[in-house]
């Protein structure tokens, strides 16, 4: 079987993909990373699955990283989080400040959420209740 599109439609696509290349139109992401391979902590969090990742990515977002939800984007990011605080707290304090950020995240976001909540149930209770009258 063969397909033949017109040059046309593949400009119109370059057009609106950035290009045919993988990651083309994409942003550059700075990257200051540096780790050993063959370290066995960093094979731990390289070896990361998606489900795993997922819903750690959910506390990131909730705390404003901007991670795009889709499972592998969510799973890239985590990992890259985690190895950034492994090279920030090294290899014997990493995974314990990491869980005090995740936990702090949480908490402002519950809280935050908590607040809207509160702020929308007053004001349709507001809505619902008639007003009072006044008499002279």
């Amino acid at each position: 079987m063969k397909l033949n599109y017109p040059k046309e439609w593949f400009e119109r696509s370059a057009e609106i993909e950035g290009n045919a290349e993988i990651g083309a139109g994409c942003p550059a992401v700075p990257c200051s990373l540096s780790f050993d391979p063959s370290d066995p902590e960093v094979m731990w969090i390289l070896g990361r699955p998606c489900f795993v990742c997922g819903p750690i990515a959910h506390i990131l977002q909730a705390g404003g990283h901007p991670i795009p939800k889709h499972a592998e984007e969510e799973q890239a990011a985590v990992i890259v989080w985690m190895l950034e605080k492994y090279q920030q707290h090294g290899r014997e304090d990493w995974k314990r400040k990491a869980d005090e950020e995740l936990v702090e995240i949480r908490t402002a976001a519950t809280a935050r959420l908590t607040h809207k909540a509160n702020v929308q149930a007053m004001a349709s209770a507001d809505e619902k209740t008639p007003p009072k009258e006044t008499t002279l």
